[in-house]
């Protein structure tokens, strides 16, 4: 039997263990950080538009505590600290935008803080948090504060659209059945 020999300038791929990130840009984190927070301005826009410039208040709270927890927990870890990088900002931004536009200050500095300490720094902070701080923060204040958490407020701009029960809640508590042909062509919500 015959043997090939293959040399290594031969092998078309080359196999080659590293970590990621596997895809490269010029971006850096920090530019790429800022340019989302860059892309939220039509959302905080909307939100002081339908709810008023509280939400500007409820946002600098957001934002400030994420900012200052942030930095606070670097410090003790004794690690550098990079509020620079605009991913905390983010964090208090969408956390701000989650929550309802009513809601206290306190709750949402209580959340912010949560997001950045639990959702963040405790994995070990940027890249390394394995679910969405602002979510973990929105978890938090959802099961802790229940009820300011799930209270609707009309927003100051009549919205063109309904907010009506969906047939599942509408048949088990009041007994209301919907017609299953129109829930099959999408003509009930």
């Amino acid at each position: 039997m015959a043997t090939i020999a293959v040399t290594e300038a031969e092998t078309p791929l080359a196999l080659r263990l590293e970590t990621s990130p596997h895809l490269h840009s010029r971006w850096t984190t920090k530019q790429i950080m800022w340019f989302v927070v860059a892309a939220l301005a039509p959302c905080v826009i909307a939100a002081v538009v339908f709810f008023g410039l509280y939400q500007l208040v409820i946002m600098a709270v957001a934002v400030g505590v994420a900012i200052g927890t942030e930095a606070g927990i670097q410090a003790i870890r004794k690690k550098p600290v990079q509020i620079a990088d605009g991913s905390a900002i983010i964090t208090g931004l969408l956390l701000a935008l989650i929550i309802p536009p009513n809601f206290s200050l306190f709750f949402t500095a209580i959340g912010s803080f949560i997001s950045i300490a639990v959702g963040k720094q405790l994995f070990g902070g940027l890249g390394y948090n394995i679910f969405n701080p602002a979510l973990v923060g929105r978890a938090f204040l959802q099961a802790a504060f229940p009820v300011p958490m799930t209270t609707w407020v009309q927003p100051n701009y009549a919205v063109d659209g309904v907010t009506a029960a969906t047939p599942l809640s509408a048949m088990k508590f009041d007994k209301v059945f919907a017609e299953t042909g129109s829930m099959f062509f999408g003509n009930i919500g």
